[in-house]
C-alpha cells in the first residue's frame, strides 16, 4: 500500500472509531480499496476477472460476407447454481455475520459491472408502405437510436433480409456487432445505404429469423455477453420464391429462448393504421407471436403513417422504442469483486454507491428462491461463481432506479 493510501486508511480508522459513518464512506471513495471503478456508475465495457476481451466474431455458418440489400461495411467484429439463504433475509455466513463484512478496516464499496448487452437487428427490407417517403423515416429512426447517446455501451449490428433464402446469410452480418458509439459511423453508413438500394419484394423471415438468433447465439458463446434479436418489419408476410410459414417462423423465436444461452427476440413493428391491406391485421399477429414466443412479450408497434412533414416525428418515436428494448434486455447480471467470489454471501450487495442508506440486496439460494428482492450466485463449468444474478423484483427496482450496484468489500487491513 502507498503512503497515500496509508494515510487515508489511517483515517479511514479514525472515523470509524468516532462513528463518523459519513466520512467513513467518503474515505473508502478516496482510495482505500482494490476498486478502481466508479462508485455507483455501471461500467459495462469493463471484463469482470476471467472473461474473454471481445474481439472477432467466430464463423456463423458457410453463407456469404452479408445479406440483403446492402454491401458489407465495416470489418471489426464485436462481441462479441448458487448458495445462500432462503428469500427474504440476508445470506448467513457460518460464524454468524449474516453476510456483514467484519474486516477490521470497514469497507469499501467497489461498483459491480453488469453483463454487456449485444443486440443484433434484422431488418426486413420489403417494407410496403403506401408512402414509400416513411420508408425514409423508419431507417432515419435506427441511425438516430444507434447515434443516441441513451445507446451508448451497447453492442449494435444490422443484417438486411429480403435478397437471400439462406439461414447460413443471415448468420453473418451487414455490419458486425459492436460497441456504440464506435461503431454508430458504420452501422449510419450501412443504414443509408439501405435508401437507396430500393425496396425489396420478398420477406424471407424464415431463414433472417433463424439466423438472427445463431448469431446471437454465436455471441453469447463467445464474449460472455449477453446477445438479443430485434426483428424490424411491418408485417408478416411469406412469398413462394422463399416460403416462411408462420408457425415455423414462431418456432425459430421458441428455439431461441429455450435454448442455452437464452436468445430473447424482440420485434419494433412499422404499424400501418390506414393501410388498406385487409390482412394487415393478420400480419401483425404473427409478429405478435414472434415476440411473444420470443420471451418479449409482443410487438412494439410505430405508427408510421404520417405526412412526410411528420418523417422527425417518426423517426424521434422509432428511436424512442428501440431504446425502451435496450432497457428492457438489458441483463441483471453484474460481476463478482474478489472477495464475492471468494465467499459468496459474505460480502454485502447494495443498490447505489454502498453509502450507509444504500438498500442492501440479500442473496437467495438460487431462482426458485426469488419471491421477492435478492439475488443468486451462478457458477461456470468448473464450479467457480461467476455472476450475481438479480432476482426479477431487484431487477426492476434497479432499472427503474437507472443506478447501479456496489460490492461493500472489506476495506486492506493494515
Amino acid at each position: 500500500m502507498d503512503y497515500t493510501v496509508e494515510m487515508r486508511c489511517a483515517y479511514l480508522r479514525a472515523a470509524r472509531r468516532d462513528g463518523c459513518a459519513w466520512f467513513l464512506a467518503a474515505a473508502c471513495v478516496m482510495g482505500c480499496g482494490e476498486a478502481t471503478h466508479s462508485i455507483g456508475q455501471l461500467r459495462i465495457d469493463a471484463a469482470p476477472s476471467g472473461q474473454a476481451a471481445r474481439g472477432s466474431t467466430p464463423s456463423s455458418g458457410a453463407g456469404g460476407a452479408g445479406a440483403g440489400a446492402t454491401a458489407a461495411v465495416g470489418t471489426a467484429s464485436g462481441g462479441r447454481d448458487a448458495a445462500g439463504s432462503p428469500s427474504g433475509g440476508p445470506a448467513i455466513e457460518p460464524d454468524g455475520t449474516g453476510g456483514q463484512a467484519a474486516a477490521s478496516g470497514g469497507t469499501c464499496p467497489a461498483a459491480a459491472v453488469r453483463k454487456p448487452l449485444d443486440l443484433y437487428f434484422m431488418i426486413d427490407n420489403n417494407v410496403t408502405l403506401p408512402d414509400p417517403r416513411t420508408w425514409t423515416g423508419l431507417v432515419q429512426g435506427v441511425i438516430r437510436y444507434v447515434t443516441d447517446l441513451r445507446a451508448a455501451g451497447t453492442g449494435v449490428g444490422i443484417g438486411f433480409f429480403g435478397l437471400e433464402c439462406s439461414e447460413n446469410a443471415y448468420a453473418v452480418p451487414t455490419v458486425s456487432v459492436a460497441k456504440l458509439p464506435k461503431n454508430a459511423a458504420d452501422l449510419t453508413t450501412a443504414l443509408r445505404v439501405s435508401l437507396f438500394t430500393g425496396i425489396i419484394n420478398t420477406s424471407p423471415m424464415l431463414p433472417a429469423l433463424g439466423g438472427a438468433v445463431r448469431h446471437a447465439s454465436s455471441l453469447a458463446n463467445s464474449f460472455g455477453v449477453k446477445a438479443a434479436v430485434v426483428l424490424i418489419s411491418d408485417g408478416f408476410d411469406s412469398v413462394p420464391a422463399c416460403p416462411s410459414p408462420a408457425t415455423e417462423v414462431v418456432q425459430k423465436a421458441t428455439d431461441g429462448f429455450r435454448g442455452v444461452p437464452s436468445i430473447e427476440t424482440y420485434v419494433l413493428a412499422a404499424d400501418n393504421p390506414l393501410s388498406a391491406d385487409p390482412q394487415a391485421a393478420a400480419r401483425f399477429v404473427t409478429l405478435d407471436d414472434i415476440a411473444r414466443e420470443g420471451g418479449t412479450g409482443a410487438a412494439r408497434r410505430v405508427d408510421v403513417a404520417a405526412e412526410a412533414q411528420l418523417i422527425p416525428a417518426i423517426q424521434s418515436a422509432l428511436a424512442d422504442t428501440l431504446v425502451e428494448i435496450q432497457h428492457e434486455a438489458e441483463p441483471c447480471d453484474y460481476s463478482l469483486t474478489e472477495a464475492a467470489r471468494r465467499k459468496p454471501g459474505s460480502v454485502p450487495l447494495a443498490i447505489g454507491d454502498g453509502s450507509p442508506s444504500s438498500p442492501r440486496v440479500p442473496m437467495v439460494s438460487g431462482t426458485g428462491a426469488c419471491t421477492g428482492q435478492g439475488y443468486y450466485v451462478t457458477r461456470n463449468a468448473s464450479g467457480t461463481p461467476e455472476w450475481a444474478v438479480l432476482c426479477p423484483a431487484s431487477c426492476a427496482q434497479v432499472k427503474k432506479a437507472g443506478t447501479g450496484l456496489s460490492w461493500l468489500d472489506p476495506c486492506p487491513s493494515m
